[in-house]
């Protein structure tokens, strides 16, 4: 790992800026493990990161690829800073999710989608049940959704789906609902 630190009165503050993961098995579909024939070390930076030291930030929520949601959700419905930027992740990541063609479901990529979205759901509706991802702005979803699929075009049909999957237009929303 990679840090760096940021005074902030007497501590230093470390912020993971990089990191190392070694790759050295492959998982099967059993779940069983098999030593790969070459192991070797994935490193990763990740966008926000390193949009953060780019733009100079304190943290990721502040630059430009959160802003927008941050400001949109802070107007849309009053809350704490924690639980506006877990909306902002986890909604940000849902329409990048649902870009790539996954819809929620109880298995794989789908039930990481339905996490998120449940996970957006209950902390919304922790502070006020009324709430709903029907009232996220069609634009915001849009506009984000197309900055995701680069060189293919966003289809009305695309752009309907995110926006049906997370407003809980989906029979996957009264699951959602006994959420606590």
């Amino acid at each position: 790992m990679h840090a760096a630190g940021r005074h902030t009165g007497q501590r230093r503050a470390l912020v993971e800026l990089w990191n190392h993961v070694m790759m050295r098995y492959r998982r099967h579909r059993d779940g069983s493990l098999q030593p790969l024939a070459r192991p070797n070390v994935d490193t990763g930076m990740g966008l926000e990161r390193l949009l953060m030291i780019l733009q100079g930030k304190r943290s990721v929520f502040e630059c430009d690829v959160f802003e927008p949601w941050m400001s949109a959700l802070r107007d849309l419905w009053p809350t704490s800073e924690q639980s506006l930027r877990l909306l902002s992740d986890h909604l940000r990541a849902s329409i990048v999710v649902i870009g790539d063609g996954v819809r929620p479901s109880n298995t794989g990529r789908g039930y990481v989608l339905r996490r998120l979205i449940r996970r957006a759901l209950t902390t919304m509706w922790r502070e006020d049940p009324a709430r709903t991802l029907a009232d996220l702005p069609a634009g915001l979803v849009e506009k984000h959704a197309a900055a995701f699929r680069p060189g293919r075009p966003l289809s009305a049909r695309t752009s309907l789906s995110a926006r049906m999957s997370l407003s809980g237009r989906t029979s996957l929303s009264g699951r959602f609902r006994g959420c606590s």
